[in-house]
């Protein structure tokens, strides 16, 4: 049996899945298929899934499969595909944005262990390639 199938029919039951349309009263509307919420909001409700087999038979979905809790992350940050930590911050009363990159830079080759790094991304990262200076289209005072 194609995992695909196997798929296909969790999200059909799970979630849902566009099936056809349906022309009615001068409308198209898209018809889809769901379980209703009682018949899939329990984890046990995947032991009652059954899915056809290449030979047309239904075939249990727990015979093919085993339900086991993963505790996990619900997002994990990724920055050009290495898993990372977004940290924000800004510079104290006084201070200018550019003398708390400093500050930041300072403090992650301080405390970052051997193979961890950092970058800088959005403003941050312009305001550093940029070093400082003002685009040659910004007005002089």
């Amino acid at each position: 049996m194609p995992v695909s199938r196997v798929f296909s029919t969790l999200q059909a039951q799970l979630g849902s899945r566009y099936v056809n349309d349906l022309n009615l009263y001068s409308r198209v509307f898209q018809v889809k298929v769901q379980a209703d919420t009682p018949f899939r909001d329990a984890l046990e409700d995947i032991e009652r899934i059954y899915v056809r087999s290449n030979t047309g038979e239904m075939v249990p979905l727990s015979s093919l499969a085993s339900l086991s809790t993963i505790l996990a992350p619900q997002l994990v940050t990724r920055y050009n595909q290495f898993a990372s930590a977004q940290v924000n911050g800004e510079g104290g009363a006084g201070y200018s944005s550019g003398e708390a990159m400093d500050a930041m830079e300072r403090v992650a080759a301080d405390t970052l262990p051997e193979g961890f790094g950092y970058e800088w991304s959005a403003i941050s990262y312009q305001e550093k390639k940029s070093g400082g200076r003002l685009p040659s289209f910004w007005p002089s005072p």
